[in-house]
């Protein structure tokens, strides 16, 4: 009967993350892509179940949110704190941040929109239209000044502009409060689970234009993930910086940063 089967799965699936869910969960936390988690593992497990559980990981502890940040339908803000019982047996308990609801939990968030454009294009185009900048509002530094654009030898310099940016933005509102949108699902990116048919981390996936700047390890992290195939918003901790700012080098990406502290929503184009 499927109410049976139904048990026999569920009664499965509990039996495994007693034994094997918190390996998988504390490699996750370590930053280890699904596959690299895979490899590691002492007994066999499929990437793709492997991929399902990080990415329940990552839905529960609020390094992906599956609605918009700030909407006032999402969850409180904080993070999961690690304890062990009297038989050493280890559990999550979640912990509210002082500014609870930023990530949409109470209350809506109006945010003021900013858009990134590197100051040399921005400069150039100017010059070869002969206008005057626009009233939209650009994205700097502090109040008042321009984020300089990084040295190095990136064309332009607007990667690492971009770079610096993202970086002083998440060193305002905290990594916590700052996420950026992802649409690869909507790209057919990515493993899913068994219930979908979809290929997991270990088969060949066709990549985007643009997405073979990534180094290897972060087209792992993005292929071995189930990814909704609708938009979803990752916190922009270090790992999605640099890809963002590798995915911006390749052109034809678009994205927004939400940064809940300071009320700003970034766009990328």
């Amino acid at each position: 009967m499927p109410e049976q089967e139904y048990f026999r799965q569920a009664l499965a699936d509990f039996a495994f993350d007693a034994a094997g869910g918190d390996a998988v969960r504390h490699l996750a936390d370590l930053g280890y892509t699904v596959r690299q988690i895979t490899e590691r593992l002492t007994f066999p497990l499929p990437c793709g179940k492997v991929g399902e559980i990080v990415w329940k990981h990552l839905v529960d502890t609020g390094i992906v949110l599956l609605e918009e940040p700030g909407n006032g339908r999402g969850r409180t803000a904080g993070t999961y704190v690690k304890e062990y019982d009297a038989y050493g047996r280890q559990s999550f308990r979640f912990s509210p941040a002082a500014d609870s609801g930023l990530t949409g939990g109470e209350g809506k968030i109006v945010f003021r929109e900013v858009e990134f454009s590197c100051a040399e294009q921005e400069r150039q185009s100017r010059e070869h239209s002969g206008s005057t900048p626009g009233r939209r509002r650009r994205l700097t530094g502090g109040e008042g000044r321009e984020m300089p654009c990084a040295p190095g030898n990136i064309p332009n310099g607007r990667e690492k502009e971009l770079l610096a940016c993202l970086v002083a933005k998440c060193a305002e509102n905290g990594e916590e409060a700052s996420y950026i949108s992802c649409d690869f699902g909507m790209r057919g990116m990515g493993a899913q689970d068994s219930r979908t048919g979809h290929s997991c981390c270990c088969a060949q996936q066709n990549l985007p234009a643009g997405f073979s700047l990534l180094d290897s390890s972060e087209q792992d992290y993005i292929l071995g993930l189930p990814w909704e195939r609708r938009a979803c918003y990752h916190r922009l901790n270090r790992r999605m910086r640099e890809i963002t700012t590798r995915l911006y080098a390749g052109g034809g990406w678009q994205a927004a940063c939400y940064f809940l502290k300071t009320k700003e929503k970034l766009r990328i184009r």
